[in-house]
């Protein structure tokens, strides 16, 4: 996967800061909170990612946010590179075309490694690491512990084989060790262990221990949040069509969504797209698409435009949505999550989700009031990578040489 991109890091608390080149957080309207760290990121097509400094020799790792996982794991100093071809579970699924924009000539050492022999605070485990992907994609290594950026002693795993191309921070609810987001709070970065999530089009931010007001539109509404982080989708509706509920998996790491198949063929009918056999999507006109879909969550109704999939291939314009019934599970990926803001409470398992700034929402039920949508690359399009977290896989691995 073709990740180049620019990271940038910053952490404040009351005592602790590490400056940064790009997007702060302004302090207006912000919930008075004693402590909070804030963690910036950039993306490049839907890929959010941000720098890590590891261990005494302060290896400087780039990692992907997903909060579809909840393990931190790296590349070590050591790490061989495969494809997916060459190093694969062997339950993935086939995913189709239009969604692989792997490069093979990019290296899973480009976003930096950690060299471990080199750190005076690394502690060995004699557990083996591994992990692996709806894509197919797998890392395998073992565990260790290190300081990381301003967290003490965090448990991860470094990979020394692996046919992904960047390491992940997982910073969701994790049931068997102190994570990230619970290291923060344990070690007295942040009082509360909630965490709230903006992304946009060229970057975003992890706000530890607070929320920013200034940052989302109307109220948050909360939901009860599932070991798999999914909420209850109550209706979906595009144009005259209105579907039943659902739930679906909130993943800033999945950089597409996965839909059911008669939302995508609503969606498609709507902006007269031809449905096209040989990449599973639907073939479209490359213009600028103004029609929107909504969904309900609780007592509101988020307005989303549909020109947040529009995708570009071989110098074709597809609706970049993949079906469900591929992975097995409706994600809304960090497309669709672009237009929220997410407020993540690990202390009462909740998930608050609100319009970003200048978009819609209306009570349900309600006549919609619209305002001025997200801006999105439609003529371009945005290129997706086939990178999902939250799909547990059975680790059987092949290497095919």
């Amino acid at each position: 996967m073709n990740f180049f991109i620019y990271l940038l890091f910053a952490i404040f608390t009351e005592c602790f800061k590490l400056d940064f080149k790009v997007q702060t957080i302004e302090n207006k309207e912000k919930h008075k909170r004693d402590q909070s760290s804030l963690l910036n990121f950039k993306s490049l097509k839907n890929v959010y990612v941000t720098q890590l400094e590891i261990g005494s020799n302060k290896d400087k790792v780039n990692v992907s946010i997903d909060t579809g996982s909840s393990d931190l794991w790296v590349m070590g100093s050591d790490i061989q590179c495969f494809t997916i071809d060459q190093l694969h579970t062997l339950e993935s699924p086939d995913i189709p075309e239009i969604f692989d924009d792997l490069d093979e000539s990019y290296s899973c050492s480009d976003n930096g490694t950690f060299s471990y022999e080199n750190s005076t605070t690394f502690e060995l485990t004699d557990e083996e690491f591994s992990i692996g992907y709806a894509d197919g994609s797998v890392a395998l290594g073992y565990w260790g512990s290190d300081d990381v950026s301003q967290v003490r002693n965090l448990r991860f795993g470094i990979a020394n084989v692996s046919s992904i191309d960047i390491g992940i921070l997982g910073i969701g609810q994790n049931a068997d060790y102190d994570n990230f987001p619970t290291k923060l709070k344990d070690q007295g970065i942040i009082n509360e262990t909630i965490y709230s999530i903006y992304l946009d089009g060229d970057s975003g931010s992890v706000l530890f221990g607070d929320i920013d007001d200034s940052k989302f539109d109307g109220e948050l509404t909360t939901l009860p949040m599932t070991d798999r982080a999914s909420i209850n989708i109550t209706n979906f509706s595009i144009g005259d069509k209105n579907f039943d509920t659902t739930d679906a998996i909130i993943d800033t790491g999945s950089t597409f969504s996965t839909l059911p198949k008669e939302w995508i063929d609503a969606i498609g009918k709507v902006i007269n797209g031809v449905y096209n056999e040989d990449e599973d999507a639907y073939r479209i006109d490359c213009k600028s698409y103004d029609q929107t879909f909504t969904f309900d969550v609780d007592n509101s109704t988020i307005e989303i435009p549909i020109s947040t999939f529009i995708t570009k291939y071989q110098d074709a314009c597809y609706l970049g949505i993949m079906d469900e019934a591929i992975i097995g599970g409706v994600i809304f990926g960090s497309d669709i999550l672009k237009n929220l803001y997410l407020v993540y409470n690990l202390d009462e398992d909740t998930l608050s989700i609100a319009p970003i700034a200048n978009q819609t929402v209306k009570p349900a039920d309600s006549e919609s009031t619209k305002t001025e949508p997200a801006k999105t690359n439609t003529n371009d399009g945005i290129m997706l990578y086939p990178y999902l977290s939250f799909v547990p896989l059975s680790m059987y691995i092949a290497f095919l040489y």
